[in-house]
């Protein structure tokens, strides 16, 4: 066998495997499907809300002084 025909005889072989794998798969997916599947129908279960607020942002977190800020001043 040359390469071109070696070439050809690979990408049949994988053109066959995907085309089974392909197959399997969707004979698999009509096997699972069944009429009572509730995806789609799904309810929540919570309802999430924001609480009115008056003001528009936190107060800051108070500032926590460093060491380097301080440095001089026991002089």
């Amino acid at each position: 066998m040359n390469g071109r025909s070696r070439a050809a005889v690979a990408a049949a072989l994988v053109l066959a495997l995907a085309v089974a794998a392909t197959a399997a798969n969707l004979f698999l997916l009509r096997l699972t499907q069944d009429s009572s599947d509730p995806v789609g129908r799904l309810s929540p279960r919570a309802v999430f809300t924001s609480p009115a607020t008056t003001t528009s942002s936190p107060p800051a977190p108070p500032r926590v002084a460093t060491t380097d800020e301080h440095h001089g001043a026991d002089d």
